[in-house]
């Protein structure tokens, strides 16, 4: 299976795609105002060197004539150069500042630079600068018409850019979101139990494809250990059923032979009890398996034989229990109720050693009280209502719709079950 190209690099191409294209248009506009503003640089220069010599010439009629590299000075018109004399009889072609600019006329195939500045004599210093056609750019005239071109082009650059860049980052995102949106229908699909997780998409991204894989390896884990274990309740369940039908039928036996003792009649209630515990177990194993029937339960009937059944946890310690039901029959699922009832007491009766036990009970929820005297020795408080006993009351209330809250506050231990609708 193909690992696809890397996001890294996607998003790292698209982001140095967008670089680009912006860097190419700063680029353009350099370069089409940097001539601009070398004109405006030595017009400046130009200008300032006129107005020095002025100064210079009105104190020192001799002071020497400017001549560098760049530009030559002269005085009087008729020392100019015959092809530079010619231009001023034409308009220049451009002004920058008090620079005038002579290009493209058939007397002077070359651009020509001119700085007039009056002296105090009434003579004019002439600074003229040449430039050969292959020194110079081909600039375009400073009229109205190239300054509504150029205003033209930079709203064109303006609107161009970010335009360009919102749709890079469009494609980067739908580049990126199309792929996460069908890992994200596919893993979803993974919950439907005909899914297979080894029929994954192939995505363009090496990433997706390596967390797809994760993914996947995950789901077939989870759905192996969830089967390994709906199969051991199942087994486990089937082959309790034999003895216990075996030890119910003889309890049955001894019955027929009048009432059964009180040690008979508790093993017969643990027989129950354990068949209960098979019959729930089965239950929880199947994902969709409809919620045990309701029935009318004797709550207080239920706990006295739960107490009477657990009654050896106690033996001979200093507990006292005290049972609180606002009615004496509550519809539920009886089954259920034993068994969470059971445990909730069992934890409370092996945890102390005296104290007060008080559990109250409510239509809409059953509380467990322990306000502990002395803990039992060797025990932690803090080992309170967990173990296997407990993780099966949170179990069994999770699949009944039920909510389970403990609280621990110094040697007080409440436990409480909110029933609701299932």
């Amino acid at each position: 299976m193909r690992q696809g190209l890397s996001l890294k690099y996607v998003m790292g191409g698209g982001i140095g795609l967008m670089i680009g294209a912006i860097l190419v248009v700063c680029v353009q506009i350099l370069s089409t105002y940097t001539g601009h503003g070398v004109d405006y640089i030595g017009s400046y220069i130009m200008e300032e060197e006129a107005l020095y010599f002025s100064e210079r010439y009105e104190k020192d009629p001799l002071t020497p004539l400017p001549k560098t590299a760049f530009f030559t000075g002269v005085i009087g018109k008729q020392s100019l150069p015959e092809n530079v004399r010619l231009l001023l009889e034409s308009p220049p072609t451009r002004v920058v500042g008090t620079v005038q600019i002579f290009e493209d006329t058939p007397e002077a195939p070359f651009a020509v630079y001119l700085q007039m500045q009056p002296l105090d004599d009434g003579k004019v210093l002439y600074l003229f600068e040449t430039l050969r056609d292959e020194d110079r750019e081909e600039v375009p005239r400073l009229s109205e018409e190239y300054f509504e071109k150029k205003i033209r082009g930079l709203i064109a650059v303006g609107l161009s850019v970010p335009l360009t860049a919102l749709l890079v980052i469009v494609g980067l995102v739908w580049l990126i979101i199309n792929p996460l949106h069908r890992l994200t229908r596919w893993s979803t699909a993974q919950g439907n139990p005909g899914a297979n997780p080894g029929l994954r998409p192939n995505f363009s991204y090496r990433e997706l494809n390596i967390l797809a894989s994760s993914l996947a390896d995950s789901v077939q884990r989870v759905k192996a250990a969830s089967l390994r274990e709906e199969r051991l309740l199942r087994y486990s369940s089937h082959e309790l059923r034999t003895p216990l039908a075996i030890a119910k039928a003889n309890l049955q036996l001894l019955a027929l032979n009048g009432e059964l003792s009180p040690p008979l009649q508790r093993l017969q209630r643990s027989v129950q009890n354990m068949q209960n515990i098979t019959e729930t177990l089965l239950w929880m194993s199947k994902e969709h398996s409809a919620a045990p029937a309701r029935e009318t339960v004797d709550i207080r009937l239920m706990l006295g034989e739960l107490m009477e059944d657990h009654e050896y946890l106690a033996g001979s310690r200093n507990l006292k229990l005290m049972i609180t039901a606002q009615e004496t029959l509550y519809l539920l699922p009886a089954q259920a109720c034993r068994i969470i009832f059971g445990n909730l007491l069992r934890n409370v009766l092996q945890y102390a050693d005296e104290g007060y036990i008080e559990i109250v009970c409510t239509p809409q929820q059953l509380s467990v009280i322990n306000r502990v005297g002395v803990l039992r020795s060797g025990d932690d408080s803090a080992d309170f209502g967990y173990g296997l006993g407990l993780e099966l009351v949170q179990q069994l209330c999770e699949r009944l719709g039920w909510q389970v809250h403990l609280h621990e506050e110094g040697h007080c231990f409440t436990a409480v079950i909110i029933f609701a609708p299932y």
